[in-house]
């Protein structure tokens, strides 16, 4: 029984960070450079985006800290901009990639020895923008 609690645990703390990353990597596609965007060339604001992103995400996973479900929260956000060129996607789009390392307390699982400081996870949000062809 405590193994399904601990495990059930571990997954909703994952959707959680999960969302948690996605909300952030949505406000980093909203941190664009204006000037740039009205000659048609889209450029994120990299300063701007990595905060916001790191904001957003920090407050998604705040309840989840504050309920001490986890522990260690780290936030890594990359943001590309290949600008006349081709980035790390082969494209030449911006690409951001948010990345939530968190650490999942257990209460049943603890005397394993493999689980005492937690369950370790590591979610990732990679937004892309789709390519229309046609309407």
């Amino acid at each position: 029984m405590g193994m399904v609690f601990d495990l059930g645990l571990a997954f909703v703390v994952r959707q959680t960070a999960q969302t948690a990353c996605d909300m952030g990597a949505l406000v980093v596609v909203q941190e664009l450079y204006w000037d740039h965007l009205a000659d048609g060339i889209v450029v994120i604001n990299t300063v701007a985006a990595r905060q916001q992103a790191a904001d957003v995400t920090f407050a998604n996973l705040a309840p989840v800290v504050r309920k001490a479900l986890i522990t260690k929260p780290v936030i890594s956000i990359a943001v590309s901009n290949p600008v006349g060129g081709t980035g790390d996607t082969g494209t030449g789009e911006p690409a951001v990639m948010v990345e939530a390392s968190v650490t999942v307390g257990t209460f049943f699982l603890r005397w394993l020895p493999c689980l005492t400081g937690g369950i370790p996870m590591t979610v990732r949000a990679e937004p892309r923008r789709v390519k229309r062809t046609s309407w």
